[in-house]
């Protein structure tokens, strides 16, 4: 059987024991041992019809319940009647909502020892750090008219007025930190 037969069979939502176990969120070998087991029919054909499958591995396994100790039921496309693996009923497969925490706990064990090495501050920090060099700095340039007056022969007048040109150049760096 070539790949276009293969697709027709799935399009008529049949599948091999790899795409019942996809939909199952389960192992092949899981489904291995429940058609072995008899829980899980399969045609003469070898081919497995994927809706009758689930439902038959879910009846007959001891899966998620309802809180009353009942298999929870299966659902389906309510468009088309397809049957939905669990992932899909809730948005995410199993398999990628593992592959997206095993990521975030990687990327969190990273920043930690980022932290522990002293190579990331946090955001507060770095913008209070920031803001008090900017603070010195305004202060000294604002301070400069006056230390140099005197060597400088300014008078009162000329001082004020190259404190006003500083104090506007300065004009767009922030007065109080940002919050």
């Amino acid at each position: 059987m070539g790949p276009k037969e293969a697709e027709k069979r799935r399009k008529e939502g049949l599948g091999n024991m790899a795409d019942l176990a996809r939909v199952l969120g389960v192992s092949v070998n899981a489904v291995k041992k429940a058609i072995e087991g008899g829980r899980v029919s399969r045609r003469s054909d070898s081919w497995i019809d994927l809706t009758t499958a689930a439902a038959e591995f879910r009846a007959s396994s001891a899966g998620p319940t309802n809180g009353n100790g009942g298999a929870i039921p299966a659902q389906y496309n309510d468009t088309t009647g397809e049957l939905l693996d669990d992932g899909e009923a809730s948005g995410e497969s199993m398999a990628s909502a593992r592959t997206r925490k095993e990521r975030a706990l990687a990327d969190k064990a990273e920043v930690d020892a980022a932290k522990a090495r002293a190579e990331v501050v946090s955001v507060a920090d770095a913008t209070a750090l920031w803001f008090a060099a900017g603070r010195t700095i305004r202060e000294r340039l604002l301070a400069l008219p006056d230390a140099v007056s005197g060597e400088l022969a300014l008078n009162a007048d000329q001082a004020a007025l190259l404190r006003e040109r500083i104090a506007a150049v300065l004009g767009e760096l922030p007065a109080e930190a940002p919050t």
